[in-house]
């Protein structure tokens, strides 16, 4: 996920500039919600990041970021999330499934340990490039 990467990037740097600058701060803040909302619908992984960053702007801003920052922050998050939302309403909210119907009733404690077994007896060593371990004789 290149591209989370770079966003999960940009939206760091933008937050470190609002931070960091005493005048204009705002065009910073707008651009960070406008990323973390575009961020959001390109890769859902990349709320781990949003979420760290909010945690981040929550403690060292405790009493300065809930004024106005905080909404224009949210207001243009939800405007970089447009896309999102436009393509909800045309799929009929189908984007918030996130595996196919089907899949869940498959899945039980059996295919669980087998998963398991096969992570740590196959993939494991094939990611350490060993060749063969022989784990069961």
């Amino acid at each position: 996920h290149n591209e989370s990467i770079l966003l999960s990037a940009l939206l760091f740097y933008l937050i470190f500039h609002y931070l960091e600058k005493e005048k204009d701060k705002s065009k910073y803040i707008i651009l960070a919600g406008l990323v973390s909302g575009f961020g959001i619908y390109f890769d859902y992984i990349f709320i781990a990041a949003f979420l760290s960053i909010l945690l981040f702007l929550i403690i060292s801003e405790r009493h300065s970021f809930f004024r106005k920052d905080f909404f224009i922050f949210g207001f243009s998050m939800l405007m970089g999330l447009g896309p999102w939302f436009y393509t909800a309403v045309l799929t009929g909210f189908k984007n918030l499934r996130i595996h196919k119907p089907g899949i869940g009733t498959d899945f039980g404690f059996y295919l669980l340990i087998k998963k398991f077994l096969k992570l740590i007896v196959i993939d494991l060593p094939a990611s350490l490039w060993m060749k063969e371990i022989r784990v069961f004789g």
